[in-house]
């Protein structure tokens, strides 16, 4: 999705775009898979709230970690 972030630096609307891609862990060890690789390592870490986000997201992991090497 592409937003309008023009409002946090003083410039005119429509100048400053910022996006956003939401991907699932399934997205990323799926692209991990299909490029050849296995799968080494999956670790999810880091459940604390944030002090920048009023979304309640404490318990939900903040990073992922995956780890593969090529086949063959």
């Amino acid at each position: 999705a592409q937003y309008d972030r023009s409002e946090d630096v003083n410039a005119a609307p429509g100048t400053y775009p910022s996006y956003e891609f939401r991907w699932t862990v399934s997205d990323f060890v799926q692209a991990l898979l299909d490029s050849g690789c296995e799968l080494l390592l999956l670790e999810e870490f880091g459940d604390k709230q944030p002090d920048w986000t009023p979304i309640p997201v404490a318990g939900l992991p903040g990073s992922l970690i995956l780890a593969g090497r090529k086949k063959g």
